[in-house]
């Protein structure tokens, strides 16, 4: 969880539910706050976002030992991605995030790792899908586009999570 730290900003936190058991996990932006955020829990692990000092905004994950707690991936490499909207399918985590290249807010998938944290870019090109409104039902993920040029929001569903085909409905 989220919660102030004694030297100040906010950070992440953790617990066995005893007040004794109850600590600072990292603090991911010394002199700062990271203001982790958007907390999606995947099998053992838990991704976030929150801040890094000169990065911004990126995605985040721990098993809750500090040691384990780190970015998945730099998305944005022109400032913060600002991951949001984390749900779970197959294991994996679905987001929209902004890679600063692909249109502005995009749907990914991470599986923990940088090299397992892919685009799905419904409309290649600079145009931005900005999906919203993302729902899993069973193995599905549905979610919401709206359409730049068109004004017209659209229903896609991503069947069997992420690794199946994505389909305007």
């Amino acid at each position: 969880f989220s919660a102030n730290s004694p030297n100040g900003g906010r950070e992440l936190w953790s617990s066995n539910g005893l007040s004794a058991g109850t600590q600072l996990l990292i603090d991911l932006n010394t002199g700062g706050s990271s203001s982790p955020h958007s907390f999606l829990a995947v099998g053992n692990r838990l991704y976030f976002a929150a801040t890094h000092a000169t990065l911004g905004t990126e995605l985040y994950k721990t098993d809750g030992t500090s040691t384990t707690t780190q970015m998945v991936i730099n998305l944005n490499r022109n400032g913060g991605s600002e991951p949001e909207l984390l749900t779970k399918t197959n294991g994996q985590a679905v987001f929209v995030a902004s890679n600063g290249k692909d249109g502005n807010r995009e749907l990914f998938t991470s599986k923990g790792i940088a090299s397992e944290t892919k685009l799905i870019d419904l409309y290649p090109g600079t145009e931005d899908s900005s999906p919203f409104g993302m729902t899993q039902i069973g193995n599905d993920v549905y979610f919401f586009v709206r359409r730049t040029n068109q004004g017209a929001e659209k229903l896609y569903r991503a069947s069997g999570g992420m690794g199946g085909p994505v389909t305007e409905i």
